[in-house]
């Protein structure tokens, strides 16, 4: 297998040991045009896994570096990037509010914090209205909840919500992320904020789940429609203690 040089094929020096573990069980050699390594000889082999090793310590560093300039924008009030429904990003990377799509924001929040409304019925009640999603698919009661727990919308910008994403996911959230002021101008006032989150706290310990276990494809079946992640409910059977489908 030819290569450009040894950093193209990973920088992580356990995926490059797999690899040529994998290819030495198929009798094949890993070549190195830029470095000039071949792993068919001990020699080159052994200065594939020190490079190996220097390329995933690249890696962390500019991740490392990435992340301390992401922190400081953060710490500024400003916006790291990507799109969140409600706002636009303009050429200075600032964050600037949709009209038509602040108006169902603040129609969420004020359905769920003053007409005490549930995530479902007021899913059902955007979507009755053919008010769509940011990527254009109808509202779920994850998509309200995600709004509803956004700072963003009362101007904040928050930092550091989950921590070492790659391995863990939305599993590694923390509560102790950084929340800063930001430069954009909010959608709904702190009162608003502070109501809803206080009326999620108290109906969140109201219901709890019914099934704490994992169900391992969610988010990763994709509905060939939209496009949307797909999620699994776990619902008890009527008439049956403890039995579930």
């Amino acid at each position: 297998v030819l290569i450009y040089r040894i950093s193209r094929i990973s920088r992580s020096l356990a995926d490059t040991v797999n690899t040529i573990q994998l290819l030495d069980h198929y009798n094949v050699n890993l070549i190195s045009t830029e470095d000039n390594l071949n792993t068919g000889d001990m020699f080159g082999r052994t200065i594939v896994y020190i490079l190996g090793t220097f390329a995933e310590l690249d890696r962390n560093n500019i991740v490392s570096t990435c992340r301390s300039g992401m922190m400081q924008r953060s710490k500024e009030g400003l916006w790291n990037g990507g799109r969140v429904f409600g706002y636009r990003s303009n050429s200075k990377k600032e964050l600037e509010i949709v009209p038509e799509q602040a108006k169902v924001i603040q129609q969420i929040f004020n359905l769920y914090s003053n007409e005490n409304w549930g995530y479902k019925k007021i899913a059902c009640y955007l979507n009755s209205c053919n008010h769509k999603t940011l990527k254009g698919g109808d509202w779920s009661i994850q998509s309200i909840k995600q709004i509803l727990d956004n700072p963003i919308y009362a101007g904040y910008i928050r930092w550091g919500q989950y921590v070492n994403w790659r391995k863990t996911n939305r599993k590694g959230k923390n509560d102790n992320y950084q929340l800063t002021k930001g430069i954009h101008l909010p959608i709904i006032d702190d009162n608003t904020w502070k109501k809803t989150q206080d009326l999620r706290k108290v109906n969140k310990n109201k219901f709890p789940k019914l099934y704490e276990g994992d169900f391992i494809l969610t988010g990763l079946l994709k509905c060939p429609n939209c496009g949307a992640s797909m999620i699994s409910h776990r619902t008890k059977k009527r008439n049956k203690v403890n039995e579930f489908y």
